[in-house]
């Protein structure tokens, strides 16, 4: 498929179609922030540096997905970290069980970006209790705060995210 991706303008709104999409993908399957968005970043770039060469047949959006997916997961093997939750191959679902997984991306993508209006420190912490899974203390040590700071920031990110989100 000659993809309509293929100018620097189709290519950004690909980009913009897709990323948090991805992001949220990978995430689930690493666990980390920082590596979600570096694996989605690289699928990206490899399909740009190939745009010449790279003969797609479908969907880019599944295209993509795969990349993602194969890409954390080799991360995660090569950590030895067991994930706890694997994203089903599409293979392995019905159309109802496909409908329910966008319907529920659909609302964590409405999530992130309830989380990405909160303040720097806020997102940062409850990134790290929340998504991460760290406990107060040791967020409080790595960051140099209080744990009763910790507290304040998650209350408020608890906040900002329950109006924006139901």
């Amino acid at each position: 498929m000659s993809g309509s991706w293929k100018s620097p303008e189709e290519f950004e709104a690909l980009f913009r179609k897709h990323y948090r999409y991805l992001c949220i993908v990978a995430l689930r399957i690493t666990k980390n922030e920082e590596d979600a968005r570096d694996i989605v970043q690289y699928a990206f770039s490899d399909i740009w540096l190939k745009r010449d060469t790279l003969n797609i047949i479908g969907d880019i959006g599944a295209y993509l997905y795969r990349i993602v997916k194969n890409k954390s997961l080799d991360m995660v093997n090569t950590r030895k970290i067991i994930p706890v939750e694997l994203t089903p191959s599409i293979e392995d679902t019905t159309a109802d069980e496909v409908y329910d997984e966008v319907i529920h991306n659909q609302r964590i993508a409405a999530l992130w970006e309830r989380i990405d209006t909160l303040p720097a420190m806020c997102r940062k912490i409850f990134v790290m209790c929340k998504i991460e899974g760290r406990k107060y203390q040791e967020i409080a040590d790595q960051l140099g705060i209080s744990v009763k700071t910790v507290g304040n920031h998650m209350g408020k990110a608890w906040k900002a995210v329950r109006e924006g989100y139901w």
